[in-house]
């Protein structure tokens, strides 16, 4: 026990005995719980090269937005609460940043349309008069913040909906900013205290070359692509897959929400075998499955479990994390 001392508002003194009870951990052992929104609330915007080397990419992604929008459609009971938009790379015009619309149609996508996926087939061939020079983070940043999100892109952006951009494109990112200033700028636009609300996603050139079949942008240089991807736990795709089903419906997952990241509580203790026990619903999940492929990894720079695209936790799914804590 131990004596507190309270000031009131009124300025006078109370005298408090408060007892305190407690168990010592000689193991160390955490349990960290989690558990996947049954039905989040989504606004994804994508950023769609307008180059002249883009004809065929656009036409893919417009062909294969099925495989995108389904698990928004199917994952939960009613499907889930979504807002579309979509951008072109131009930055050299007084459109650059502001969400696209046809005449008497909505600038933003909702779930509620009952023409929604034909709005977005037809909403992401933006034409192929665009700049060479395309810029896709800077044109996010300039279409989720002021003051385009206040006046041209008013509605889509909502305080309690996760974000995600997603580019597509088969050319670099040619953003003027320097890497740090365009990481802090997107990071701010949900809050640094907020890093699961928020992903960077890219279907672009990640090969060395481009394969037999498909020409990519004489600029491809991805490291920018990579290094948001990585900073911001999307996912990344490649634009000269001849088949995006898989690879969109890996996007879809991360961009309507559903984390594949989960940053522990504690430092885990290394050197205990095993590492961690990773619970899903109960059910242990070993490391790699019976094929090798990895289910989840741990990083310790960020101190986080990140589950890979096939095993993202699914709606309404618990997570617990058990392992011992580093004594310091």
């Amino acid at each position: 026990s131990f004596a507190l001392d309270v000031t009131q508002n009124g300025g006078s003194r109370v005298d408090m005995l408060v007892s305190l009870a407690g168990t010592g951990d000689l193991q160390g052992l955490n349990v960290d719980r989690f558990a996947q929104d049954p039905r989040p609330k989504a606004d994804v915007l994508f950023v769609i090269d307008s180059s002249c080397s883009m004809y065929d990419k656009q036409q893919l992604l417009s062909e294969n937005f099925a495989a995108f929008i389904s698990y928004a459609t199917t994952a939960v009971p009613g499907g889930l609460d979504y807002h579309l938009g979509v951008i072109d790379s131009d930055p050299r015009t007084d459109t650059g940043g502001k969400l696209r619309f046809e005449a008497n149609n909505p600038r933003v996508i909702t779930n509620t349309m009952p023409n929604a996926e034909a709005l977005f087939r037809t909403r992401v061939r933006v034409g192929l008069m665009g700049s060479g020079e395309e810029q896709f983070a800077e044109l996010a940043v300039r279409a989720l913040t002021a003051p385009l999100v206040n006046v041209e892109n008013v509605g889509f952006l909502r305080p309690d909906a996760v974000l995600a951009v997603v580019a597509v494109t088969d050319a670099g990112d040619q953003s003027q900013l320097p890497e740090s200033v365009v990481v802090g700028l997107l990071r701010n636009i949900k809050g640094a205290q907020r890093p699961q609300m928020f992903s960077y996603n890219v279907i672009g050139p990640f090969g060395a070359s481009s394969p037999p079949g498909c020409e990519y942008d004489p600029y491809h240089e991805p490291t920018l692509h990579e290094s948001l991807v990585t900073a911001f736990g999307g996912q990344k795709g490649e634009i000269c897959r001849q088949t995006w089903a898989m690879q969109l419906q890996d996007v879809g997952k991360t961009a309507f929400g559903y984390r594949k990241t989960f940053y522990l509580n504690a430092l885990p203790d290394l050197t205990q075998v095993p590492r961690f026990v990773v619970k899903l619903n109960n059910i242990v999940m070993p490391e790699t499955d019976a094929g090798g492929a990895v289910i989840w990894s741990y990083d310790p720079l960020s101190n986080s479990m990140t589950f890979s695209a096939q095993y993202v936790p699914e709606p309404g799914q618990s997570l617990t994390i058990e392992y011992r804590t580093l004594c310091n």
